[in-house]
């Protein structure tokens, strides 16, 4: 690397630094207000430890950072200690970038991970929303004010109630497959994929969404966070540890923050469910993904000379229909070995070729794919 560590310049007051120390396959995450002080001290403590990767930010940068890698690996503490992850030194790098080119008002900041308090304002609100309950009256718009007021401290987008009207479709994926564990080994990814299901606990829930834009100026509205509140009593138990590894295996983070619960404050607890992908790139994805591009062109596609216009026209709607669909894939290749085989059930070229059987829309999907890589 040349230097024992490189520096890369952020927007704000540079008071502090966070930086990242590798040991072999392990790494740490650490801030400091005094880096060149506090780089030599490694050296000889331990010659082994390597300064990978080191950025000047401002103190609240640093701390808010650091507090979210360590919660975003915590069930990856490698030993004993609290310090050191078996996580690669590149993989960290990209969450501390990925949080440096953002605002902390932003989705992408994951507020969700930290421990946010009680704004005077959200413990007047549910003051009113408790005594709304407990009379009997219609709660609800209190509870809607409260769910934007919860969406704006955590960074969760557009409550369910403020979407607009003219979405031409609104999505709920349940898994973040960039995240998931493998669909051949996992039976729960396959089935939240292929099925309707609802994560544990999941009572008194409330949605937020981000628009996925068109060009034709529509938008699709995809979930991004949902809260489930259900009643303290139920999360007795393993509940918790229920819930965080149904979580992980899905690709999400389960985070708890039973102090801002809005359905019965007091007596309902909150989980917030959130894809670990985050949102910057589901966006950046999402613009220059094939699924966009087919939603786009849905009524010209179906008119493409193809041998069999109804497996075309059956694969087109599937796609666009289909909320899972990978936003990016090199080739078609790919894409037929990480989703279409396990979830869609289609064969590979070899597959077909050693039944002598061919799936036609399988063939169909291949000719919209190429279509696409060219355009």
């Amino acid at each position: 690397m040349g230097k024992a560590y490189n520096q890369h310049e952020v927007g704000g007051s540079m008071t502090a630094h966070i930086y990242i120390i590798r040991d072999g396959d392990k790494t740490k995450i650490r801030k400091s207000t005094n880096l060149e002080r506090r780089l030599p001290a490694y050296k000889t403590h331990n010659p082994n430890h390597e300064v990978f990767r080191a950025y000047p930010c401002s103190a609240e940068q640093a701390h808010r950072i650091e507090l979210f890698i360590k919660q975003a690996f915590k069930d990856k503490l490698a030993g004993q200690g609290k310090e050191w992850f078996s996580v690669p030194a590149e993989e960290m790098d990209r969450f501390v970038r990925s949080l440096l080119e953002i605002s902390p008002a932003t989705p992408d900041a994951m507020p969700s991970l930290l421990a946010l308090e009680l704004t005077h304002e959200a413990h007047e609100l549910l003051d009113k929303i408790l005594t709304a309950v407990e009379k009997g009256e219609n709660s609800l718009p209190l509870k809607n004010r409260f769910a934007e007021l919860f969406s704006k401290a955590f960074g969760l987008g557009i409550p369910r109630h403020k979407l607009p009207e003219d979405l031409l479709a609104r999505e709920y994926p349940r898994v973040d497959l960039n995240h998931s564990a493998s669909p051949l080994e996992s039976k729960l990814v396959r089935d939240a994929v292929t099925k309707i299901q609802s994560h544990p606990h999941s009572n008194h829930c409330w949605n937020f969404f981000h628009l996925l834009k068109l060009s034709s100026g529509h938008a699709v509205a995809v979930c991004t966070a949902e809260v489930s509140m259900p009643y303290m009593e139920t999360l007795r138990g393993n509940a918790e540890k229920e819930v965080f590894n149904h979580a992980k295996e899905l690709g999400m983070w389960a985070t708890f923050h039973h102090d801002w619960s809005w359905w019965y404050p007091g007596k309902t607890s909150l989980i917030l469910w959130q894809p670990k992908t985050l949102i910057s790139q589901l966006l950046a994805r999402w613009d220059k993904s094939f699924r966009k591009w087919v939603m786009e062109r849905r009524g010209a596609l179906k008119f493409e000379d193809w041998e069999n216009s109804d497996a075309l026209l059956r694969t087109i709607d599937d796609v666009c229909d289909d909320k899972h669909f990978p936003l990016e894939f090199g080739s078609y290749e790919l894409l037929q070995e990480k989703y279409l085989g396990p979830f869609w059930h289609f064969l590979s070229d070899a597959q077909m070729a050693d039944h002598d059987y061919e799936d036609d829309r399988a063939l169909a999907m291949r000719f919209l794919v190429g279509r696409w890589i060219v355009q």
